[in-house]
């Protein structure tokens, strides 16, 4: 059992948390924002709400980039760098000596792009809120609180079925 598991366990967590406080947070306030799109309080709410899914991607990307680094992986780099990760992480790899199963399903890396693709719109395009594109990023941050745990649970349990204790 590598320890650094808990590492990989204390960022799924975070994201997890992140990518659900998002999505509760957009059923709260989507009707704010379709009826009130200039107001003070809607522009809190989309400030919020795109925060919330920047730190979730954030933390999301930390737990990809430790596995790969548990598994003596380089992580991608260059200007497609995120889209390049979701792919290597949805692929089996054989590697020299070893085969590795995807990390996350198709489901999933389907789940996460749209809320990468989400992220970097909040990181460069922050005025061009659309709540009703938006849902879709939103049923995607829930889906992914309710599947990466267990779909990170099932790889180490591939990878290393020794390490003890859940991923939360």
């Amino acid at each position: 059992m590598d320890a650094r598991w808990v590492d990989v366990e204390d960022a799924l967590a975070r994201s997890v948390h992140h990518f659900r406080m998002a999505a509760l947070m957009f059923e709260r306030h989507k009707d704010l924002l379709v009826l009130e799109p200039e107001s003070e309080r809607a522009y809190e709410a989309k400030m919020a709400l795109m925060h919330a899914v920047q730190s979730g991607y954030v933390s999301f990307e930390g737990m990809l980039k430790r596995i790969l680094h548990l598994l003596g992986e380089d992580v991608p780099g260059g200007p497609s760098s995120h889209a390049d990760l979701l792919q290597r992480v949805g692929k089996r790899l054989r590697l020299p000596g070893q085969e590795r199963p995807p990390i996350l399903g198709e489901h999933v890396v389907g789940l996460a792009d749209k809320v990468r693709k989400f992220r970097h719109r909040a990181l460069y395009s922050y005025d061009d809120f659309d709540p009703g594109r938006a849902v879709q990023v939103f049923d995607a941050c829930r889906g992914l609180a309710d599947l990466l745990p267990a779909e990170i649970l099932s790889f180490r349990e591939q990878v290393d079925p020794g390490a003890p204790g859940p991923v939360p």
